[in-house]
């Protein structure tokens, strides 16, 4: 009678250990997807900013229906620039299509020189991922930075 409680207290230990286990690797596999599909959207994002002049073409703050900033593929109109960073954050994830995520985007030259910052830094985010490409800024190259978190 004793070996069957404890074949008993065994066997729920180890459906225990299996259904946690499980637990875990659900979990794990869930957050890798979140993480795949937000590396995503910020390569999609770079990708309007610096292949596209955006909707319309001669967009400012209070016209823009998509945000684009090149003049040509991978060279960006400062103007385009400046009037991006003045558009109210929320509106700016509005037209992303970003939802709840956090938003960050940096312009430098590559020696490092900062150009221009727009939106927040993350603060104990869960999960943040950064897109970098290479632009063309006032005939000199320069890094764009897609930061999305949540």
């Amino acid at each position: 009678m004793i070996d069957f409680f404890f074949a008993i207290i065994i066997l729920i230990f180890l459906i225990e250990l299996y259904i946690s286990g499980w637990g875990r690797t659900v979990l794990s596999t869930g957050l890798k997807e979140q993480k795949n599909e937000m590396q995503l959207l910020a390569l999609e994002i770079s990708d309007m900013f610096i292949k596209s002049p955006g909707i319309p073409g001669d967009w400012d703050e209070s016209t823009v229906l998509a945000i684009g900033l090149a003049q040509n593929s991978h060279i960006l109109d400062p103007k385009k620039v400046n009037e991006f960073t003045n558009i109210p954050i929320n509106k700016t994830k509005e037209l992303l299509g970003i939802g709840n995520l956090g938003f960050y985007f940096k312009l430098d030259y590559i020696n490092g020189e900062n150009i221009k910052e727009y939106g927040s830094k993350p603060i104990g985010a869960e999960e943040i991922v950064v897109v970098r490409r290479l632009v063309i800024y006032n005939s000199k190259e320069a890094f764009i930075e897609i930061w999305l978190w949540k």
